[in-house]
This record gives structure tokens, C-alpha cells and sequence, in this order.
């Protein structure tokens, strides 16, 4: 086996490994959001709501209790949304950094599939974001139509 050969699997492995954490982070993110954070979903009136309505069926509260925790639900949402922003933030530059890391040892095609990758993976949080506000407007109208 060639040196180069040699320098082409480890390359190859290297890739796979990195493929897989990529994954990894994608999985456990998308399985995070959509199996913890679901009921919470939405922009910070609407989590409010719903971590409300939650606290307030589980633990009984009166609607004095309600009155008084409401500012407290309200700056936790806040707090959790902002979190997640940030921790958007950091995953995107992080992969970013890597595919920079990683360009000079692909080839010129390799290079290019990169390229293309990002661009469809953009693509898909671009429709995720659109389909999330489609659903939190449709979400929305509904509730003013039902409080008419």
C-alpha cells in the first residue's frame, strides 16, 4: 500500500467520522426540540401559555398562583428562547469552522459537494423556519378567532 493510498483512507475515515458527529448533533437536536421542547413550542407568549397551563394542571395551581408566577414564566421564556438562538448561533459556526478546516484536504469536486451540501442544508432550515411561522400564525389567528 502507498503512502498515498495510506493518506487517502485516513482521509476517507476522517470524513466518515466527521459526517457521523455531524449527524450525531443534527439527530439529537432535531429528537431534543421535537420530543422535549414540543409543548413549549413557539414564540415566548405562547410558551408562556403553555408552561402555565402545564404547571397549572399538574400541580393545581389557584389562578391567584397563576397571577403571581405569570412575570416568572414570562422571563423564563425569554431566557429560553434567547438560549436557543444562541445555541443555533454556535452550532451553525461551529459547522461552518469545521467545513472551512476541512476544505484544503478535500478535492476541487469534493470541494464543490461540500458546497452544494450547505446550500440544500440551508435550504431546509429556510423551509423549517418558514413552515414554524406558517404553523405559530395559523396558531395565532386561531386563538384570536377563538377568543371572538
Amino acid at each position: 500500500m502507498t503512502a498515498k493510498l495510506k493518506w487517502l483512507f485516513a482521509l476517507g475515515f476522517v470524513l466518515v467520522f466527521i459526517a457521523g458527529v455531524a449527524t450525531g448533533v443534527f439527530a439529537g437536536a432535531w429528537r431534543a426540540k421535537h420530543h422535549h421542547v414540543t409543548r413549549h413550542q413557539g414564540p415566548p407568549p405562547r410558551m408562556t401559555e403553555r408552561m402555565i397551563e402545564r404547571f397549572e394542571r399538574e400541580l393545581h395551581l389557584t389562578p391567584e398562583q397563576v397571577a403571581q408566577t405569570r412575570p416568572i414564566f414570562e422571563d423564563t421564556a425569554r431566557k429560553l428562547s434567547a438560549i436557543r438562538e444562541e445555541t443555533g448561533r454556535r452550532v451553525a459556526a461551529t459547522l461552518e469552522e469545521s467545513h472551512q478546516q476541512m476544505a484544503p484536504h478535500l478535492t476541487p469536486e469534493q470541494q464543490e459537494q461540500l458546497k452544494e451540501m450547505k446550500l440544500r442544508h440551508r435550504h431546509i432550515l429556510k423551509m423549517k423556519r418558514k413552515h414554524r411561522r406558517e404553523r405559530r400564525e395559523r396558531a395565532e389567528s386561531g386563538e384570536r378567532n377563538g377568543d371572538q
